[in-house]
């Protein structure tokens, strides 16, 4: 019993070192991005999402790309960019990014599950 507690301590050790390491490459990219950024949390970022239209590009499933400004507002590689700032995102609105990246990776579609 007492082992099994410590590798469910372990594994849970290691999902946090995982995802604050991909949590400092997002606030760090973000940052070398764009010169002008903000920090938000998931609330956020749902809001200045769907203030625009996106597409997608089967190359990057993950990725959102805007028709008219393309450069100014994407979302990819972890870059949130809404008109040309940068999002950083608070810790827990990152885990619940990632798994929102996960649920729309492509499906042929432009819209997206919340």
């Amino acid at each position: 019993m007492i082992l099994l507690t410590l590798l469910l301590l372990s594994l849970i050790g290691v999902f946090i070192i995982i995802t604050l390491i991909g949590w400092t490459v997002h606030l760090e990219m973000t940052k070398e991005d764009v010169s002008e950024y903000g920090y938000g949390n998931y609330s956020d970022f749902k809001k200045e999402f769907n203030k625009k239209e996106w597409t997608r590009n089967k190359m990057y499933p993950k990725s959102f790309f805007n028709d008219i400004g393309f450069l100014d507002n994407h979302i990819h590689a972890r870059i949130i960019k809404f008109d040309n700032k940068g999002m950083c995102l608070t810790y827990f609105a990152y885990l619940r990014f990632i798994y929102f990246e996960e649920k729309n990776k492509i499906s042929g579609k432009n819209t997206v599950k919340w």
